[in-house]
């Protein structure tokens, strides 16, 4: 992928929330997700006009665990305190006269909470941290910021972590003045500047509901062949039969398969909207994202209920995923 087809949403961006590799790992592609869109998505536009970021957006497009880190670049947005109510967060970021800032952690409710920041050996982390911007005693609302958490080896000056994928705290860390992603002027609204900075988030949303045709195919495709495989005896003296013969068998097997074609067609009805519709209203664009959501997971349990049961004991090994994916 490239940074313009993260910035654009092209249809390649779409197509790795969708591939079925990602029934192999989810947990990996939730770490994919995070990197790619949250990440690089936030950076895109701000990389445009800012050659100095270049080096960091290909370092972390390419995954490349020599500058960035190998799992995700920390996405610091939420915090204990703060979690659907993100607008209301704490960290400040307070402008010094020499254009630089200090990042601060003014109360326990303001730590960072969950994204990982601990030091892995050899791998330098480089975070996403969401602060309040604080100019000449003035809140200008809140802006995202460039953040080295730790060198590989230990955390960075200032910043402190409880555990890996916990709480992180800064106390009075300096940055440059090019560590700000945004711009210094007081927005007009609020509210609809924080929710243009944190527009990816809805995006997230989802690219990874994406992911629910994948876990289906797969989990059809397990209970499929289970079914031709297993065989039972038809009456006393009858020849062993598949159990995909049964009517109980087949009808979660297809009625899968019709989710999956009418899911399939959805999402690309809806990425497409996303992607090329530029006159369609942001809130519109969150709404039809709630929509799908809403409609793959609960399609999706309904369907990887019914598939489970159709699989016997044996559906419940790990290697087979189903619970997993239902989970």
């Amino acid at each position: 992928l490239t940074i313009e087809d993260v910035l654009h949403l092209a249809p390649k961006f779409w197509a790795v929330h969708k591939d079925s590799i990602i029934a192999r790992d989810p947990i990996a592609h939730i770490l994919v997700t995070i990197q790619l869109n949250l990440v690089v998505g936030t950076m895109a536009p701000f990389a445009i006009k800012r050659p100095d970021l270049h080096p960091l957006m290909e370092s972390i497009l390419n995954f490349d665990i020599s500058l960035v880190f190998l799992h995700v670049t920390p996405f610091m947005l939420t915090e204990v305190g703060h979690g659907c109510d993100a607008r209301n967060l704490k960290t400040t970021a307070t402008l010094q006269r020499d254009g630089s800032f200090i990042l601060h952690t003014p109360t326990p409710e303001a730590v960072k909470f969950m994204p990982p920041s601990m030091p892995i050996d050899g791998i330098r982390r480089v975070a996403i941290v969401w602060a309040r911007l604080i100019v000449d005693e003035e809140d200008r609302g809140i802006r995202a910021f460039i953040v080295p958490v730790n060198n590989g080896k230990e955390m960075n000056k200032g910043v402190h972590s409880m555990l890996d994928h916990g709480l992180t705290s800064f106390d009075n860390v300096h940055l440059p003045a090019n560590a700000m992603l945004g711009e210094l002027t007081m927005p007009a609204d609020m509210r609809t500047q924080f929710l243009s900075a944190i527009h990816r988030v809805g995006i997230g949303a989802l690219a990874l509901s994406l992911a629910i045709i994948p876990f289906l195919k797969c989990a059809t495709y397990c209970v499929g062949r289970y079914s031709q495989r297993r065989t039972v005896q038809a009456g006393v003296r009858g020849e062993r039969i598949p159990i995909i013969s049964f009517r109980t068998q087949q009808l979660p097997i297809l009625h899968s398969l019709a989710q999956i074609a009418v899911m399939e067609a959805f999402a690309d009805w809806i990425t497409n909207r996303y992607s090329t519709d530029s006159a369609l209203h942001p809130g519109a664009k969150h709404g039809l994202g709630v929509i799908l959501k809403a409609t793959f997971l609960q399609n999706g349990q309904w369907s990887l209920a019914n598939l489970v049961e159709r699989s016997g004991a044996q559906g419940l090994y790990p290697h087979n995923q189903m619970v997993s994916f239902e989970v």
